[in-house]
């Protein structure tokens, strides 16, 4: 027997979801800070492509949904420095199983001594359908600017996973759906599509479609390869700037060690690591 919460709960999402999506592509903010950061080193080693990979917290930020079905707890923490410049983005992250719900928590940071962003992050997915997944994320952010002062913001992103058939998912995720500002300048808002397709045991695919509001659609591609059930090989690439990125990841035991790196053509290299305990 279905359960009525969940249909509820399903209509109004899907519904809300579109209504965001319409809102959207009538609306031109110009960009500004707090852009969505990359805090999962498998989305940057993908070039920005697994907004429908699965059970994987990491990705809390690129999509909402990706959490549930993971570990009953799960402990993340990268760091970056952004094309050999002296600013840098960290971030410690958390999910944890709470009666069929993945909690999300997140506190992150990126900048240098004159500019600085402060993020934290609550958020929750929860499965609506045997094949859907859906996940809601509040940030609440604080900029500083030396000789500028401070101002503080509220954003919501939702996202959503579907089991489209055995091995091949789509996933969608809408950042800063309400068109949230800071002071007077409206943040970045944008919509990530993609899909997922796990070939072989080995072996598996992400295609992703990105538009910000204010900036030229990015397409994603993203490979991975698992020569052993320990390691996983990444490969990505992207348009928009044109890039290709790289990475791997290692699990031994409990814990997993990850590196990406990604190549952008006038900037440089950014390399990133992180460690993550499953438990």
């Amino acid at each position: 027997m279905k359960d009525p919460h969940n249909m509820i709960f399903s209509t109004l999402f899907c519904k809300y979801y579109m209504v965001a999506i319409i809102w959207m592509t009538i609306s031109c903010p110009l960009q500004a800070a707090f852009e969505t950061q990359n805090i999962a080193v498998r989305y940057h080693a993908l070039a920005g492509a697994g907004c429908a990979a699965q059970n994987d917290p990491s990705m809390m930020l690129q999509n909402p949904a990706s959490s549930h079905g993971s570990h009953s707890l799960y402990l993340y923490a990268s760091f970056s420095r952004l094309y050999n410049t002296d600013i840098h983005s960290s971030a410690l992250v958390g999910a944890f199983d709470c009666k069929n719900h993945m909690i999300n928590l997140g506190v992150l940071s990126l900048g240098n001594e004159l500019y600085h962003e402060t993020t934290c992050v609550v958020g929750i997915s929860k499965s609506i359908r045997p094949a859907m997944c859906v996940g809601i994320n509040t940030r609440l952010g604080q900029l500083s600017i030396a000789g500028y002062g401070e101002a503080r913001m509220a954003a919501l992103d939702l996202g959503l996973q579907v089991k489209i058939l055995n091995g091949l998912y789509f996933g969608s995720t809408i950042t800063n759906c309400l068109g949230a500002n800071i002071g007077k300048e409206p943040l970045p808002q944008g919509m990530q599509s993609g899909f997922h397709a796990l070939l072989s045991p080995r072996w598996s695919l992400h295609f992703d479609i990105f538009k910000d509001v204010d900036f030229a659609t990015d397409i994603r591609c993203g490979a991975e390869y698992s020569p052993f059930s320990s390691l996983t090989l990444r490969l990505g690439t992207g348009t928009k700037p044109s890039r290709f990125a790289a990475g791997f990841g290692l699990l031994i035991h409990n814990l997993s060690i990850e590196y990406g790196f990604d190549s952008h053509l006038t900037l440089g290299l950014t390399h990133q690591c992180a460690l993550a305990l499953v438990l």
